[in-house]
């Protein structure tokens, strides 16, 4: 089937749409359940139809990400067509009440054959737009029965001498497809909030979520998918049958029944939401496996797997595509973590080998000291003061990202402190250089705005007066001005607006860079090993570094060789 030019505006209005359709986030959503009309539900179990979908919602995986299917983008096209044809036939009946009206009323035979010709011409214009969109729906239709014929189909490669073949397909006509290709959405919670429930008008509710005005109700509210089931109660155990619904589309893409103890609602609603994570997801879901070294932490190993925490290492965990946070943590040793994208692949092997916790007792001295306090981590040290300008630190044996923090204003600075150059009895030196750094970094910004500021008011006097010294010199070459004089005063304009310009240009380069210093004055302070002679010039200052033991650090050739090798 064809379209012809004329579809044009149509075709111009769905791509307009599909921003709005097939770029956003997926947004999922939960109504409150139906309770059994059985017997007569008491307080307690009345607030189960509100508590179990939140609680659904609350365990969907947070970052969970989807798949669109061809299906779901025909059904939204479709239904973005349908509003379309709606607005259009509101016009067209408009356009008829207007053109009828036009013939009762008393005029002139040529005033109203103008303005019925003028009617006409709308009506048929709007005729037409309905057409067009009627053949755009068609189209739609045909490619979604080509395309899900073709999938799972593996397209024939063909043999080529080139690696690019640049003649390929070069006389073959290419039609532009209207159903767009899956993709990857982002799946969010209605309202960003896991207790907001959607609450439809009650004629949608008499309706049912597979009616159109229930529909209509949930797509301009903007939800994509709708959780909605029934409980019933029977002693102190319960069924919960839910169902996820589709929209636009009216679809119902899973569906579960959960029976447990009253008490157990909380697993309950864990096992129905890994049930809907992986409908969600549209994807199968993938399998992730440990080997954790050494050979003793496989017993004594927990997992901690998106928050939820496994006392031993499990042999698997099955979980839906995307993002997943991993902690493994054994007693004795340095626990590992790590976030990945588990997707890609059906099954995963994490390997973890954990180093055991070690006890590595150093000093940490400041060059330039001032009061205030030391911290390793988030973890206090000491209070620090030219005086005492040395803190004891411990080492478990991983990098320590740490701060200095003055007393008498938010000055601070960061250090760095790797692995390789934690060993125990060594004597760390660092050069920080306390500073407000939001301070520093907002004012060195407000002088770069000033400076660009500056350049942009100044290059339209430059381009202004170098463009009359040129037509007006083009002019006296040509014969058209005589006044020389008048050519010179411009050229002068010209030079000293240009100085001007690139005064600011070098001003505003200066500014920029004393922005980027700032920023980056942020960064940690790296540390290095306390060298025997500054500790000679600590002494004079007033001050002896002292050992994680207390004693004093002597000079030995020993010693120092030994810092510099670990090094």
């Amino acid at each position: 089937m064809r379209i012809s030019g004329r579809s044009v505006l149509a075709l111009f209005v769905l791509l307009l749409l599909r921003k709005s359709l097939f770029c956003e986030s997926w947004v999922l959503a939960a109504k409150q359940f139906s309770l059994s009309e059985s017997r007569q539900p008491s307080a307690s179990e009345e607030n189960l139809g509100e508590i179990f979908p939140q609680l659904i919602l609350e365990k969907i995986v947070e970052g969970l990400s989807r798949e669109t299917t061809y299906q779901e983008l025909f059904d939204r096209s479709l239904d973005a067509l349908l509003l379309e044809r709606q607005s259009l036939f509101l016009q067209l009946s408009r356009e008829v009440r207007a053109r009828d009206s036009a013939v009762v009323s008393a005029r002139s035979k040529r005033k109203l054959r103008k303005e019925i010709r003028s009617h006409e011409k709308k009506i048929a214009e709007i005729k037409e737009q309905i057409d067009q969109n009627l053949e755009i729906s068609e189209k739609l239709r045909d490619e979604l029965e080509e395309k899900t014929a073709r999938q799972g189909e593996q397209e024939e490669s063909e043999f080529s001498p080139l690696a690019f073949n640049p003649l390929r397909n070069l006389f073959v006509r290419k039609s532009s497809a209207l159903l767009p290709e899956p993709g990857n959405e982002q799946v969010t919670v209605f309202k960003n909030d896991v207790r907001t429930l959607f609450s439809p008008s009650e004629s949608a509710l008499q309706a049912g979520p597979d009616s159109r005005t229930f529909e209509a109700e949930a797509v301009k509210a903007g939800i994509n998918g709708l959780i909605d089931g029934k409980i019933t109660v029977y002693e102190s155990y319960f069924s919960a049958s839910c169902s996820l619904y589709v929209f636009p589309g009216r679809r119902i893409a899973g569906s579960i029944t959960e029976v447990g103890p009253l008490r157990n609602l909380v697993s309950a609603a864990e096992k129905t939401a890994a049930y809907f994570s992986s409908v969600i997801a549209n994807s199968l879901p993938v399998e992730i496996l440990f080997d954790i070294q050494p050979e003793e932490c496989r017993e004594n190993a927990s997992v901690l797997f998106d928050g939820k925490k496994y006392s031993t290492v499990p042999e698997k965990i099955s979980t839906v595509p995307g993002i997943h946070s991993v902690e493994i943590e054994c007693r004795g040793y340095i626990s590992r973590a790590a976030t990945y994208a588990f997707k890609g692949a059906s099954r995963f092997l994490v390997r973890g080998t954990l180093e055991p916790e070690r006890d590595i007792q150093a000093s940490l001295l400041l060059k330039n000291p001032r009061a205030g306090a030391l911290y390793s981590g988030t973890d206090f040290i000491a209070d620090i003061s030219p005086e005492n300008p040395q803190a004891q630190i411990s080492f478990d044996g991983t990098a320590v990202i740490g701060q200095f923090q003055s007393d008498s204003d938010p000055s601070l600075f960061f250090y760095y402190i790797p692995e390789s150059m934690q060993k125990d009895g060594a004597v760390l030196s660092v050069n920080g250089k306390p500073l407000n750094h939001s301070e520093l970094i907002d004012t060195r910004r407000k002088s770069a705005y000033r400076a660009y500021t500056a350049l942009v008011v100044s290059m339209p006097f430059t381009l202004y007066t170098v463009g009359k010294y040129n037509s007006m010199e083009n002019a006296y070459n040509a014969g058209s001005l005589n006044d020389r004089e008048q050519v010179k005063r411009w050229q002068r304009y010209g030079y000293i607006s240009s100085g001007i310009t690139f005064a600011c240009l070098g001003y505003f380069a200066f500014e920029l860079i004393r922005y980027f210093i700032a920023a980056n004055s942020i960064l940690p302070a790296q540390v290095s090993y306390h060298e025997p002679e500054e500790i000679e010039k600590s002494a004079e200052s007033g001050y002896t570094a002292l050992s994680p033991g207390g004693a004093d650090v002597q000079e030995d050739s020993g010693s120092r060789h030994e810092a510099e090798s670990g090094e």
